[in-house]
């Protein structure tokens, strides 16, 4: 994922421990740097107040991704890719 988006011109972006641990936060870091691809875990995709504006693509791995986390995002127009 990191070398991917590096080597195809990209900007990463890593979440820093408190905007991992905090969906707001979280969710401000991707609105503000304008991201349109993320890799979330589901854990915390399950707990995001809102979706953040811009967002394209969503990348859910590690673990089971509930149906309606993933739903979520699939009805607001979002290409969802369930790594798991």
């Amino acid at each position: 994922e990191i070398f991917a988006s590096l080597i195809a011109g990209h900007s990463l972006y890593i979440a820093s421990e408190d905007e991992r641990k905090d969906s707001t936060l979280l969710a401000e870091l991707l609105e503000n740097r304008k991201i349109e691809l993320a890799t979330i875990p589901p854990v915390i995709l399950s707990i995001m107040d809102r979706i953040p504006a811009g967002l394209k693509v969503l990348i859910c791995a590690g673990e089971p991704t509930p149906v309606e986390a993933l739903d979520r995002y699939y009805n607001a127009g979002i290409k969802v890719i369930n790594a798991y």
